[in-house]
């Protein structure tokens, strides 16, 4: 069966392999997607890196922003981490106004 989605772990400024880049190419010339994963670097590092939140100043946005546009622009789908949700407090217990 062709494939139809490869995944890998990377992050901007890393060298992937001869061998990946070429992988890579066979995917999107066969309409599959690359998907990175591990974007955000180990323990967020990339992320909270002095150069790219200089950089995301720079362009006026949020960090996660920047590497996103990164992922898009080389033609991955970017694979994150789940955010943490928690439900809103209620504002008011009390019943409505006329209800008893």
């Amino acid at each position: 069966a062709p494939l139809s989605v490869y995944a890998a772990d990377m992050l901007p400024g890393q060298r992937l392999p001869p061998e990946e880049v070429a992988l890579f190419s066979q995917v999107h010339a066969a309409g599959g997607a690359v998907m990175a994963y591990n974007i955000y670097g180990p323990g967020n590092s990339w992320l909270l890196s002095e150069h790219v939140q200089r950089e995301a100043a720079k362009l006026q946005v949020d960090p996660i922003i920047l590497l996103l546009k990164w992922c898009e622009q080389r033609g991955y789908a970017a694979l994150v981490p789940s955010l943490s949700w928690e439900p809103p407090e209620p504002r008011d217990s009390a019943p409505p106004h006329g209800a008893s």
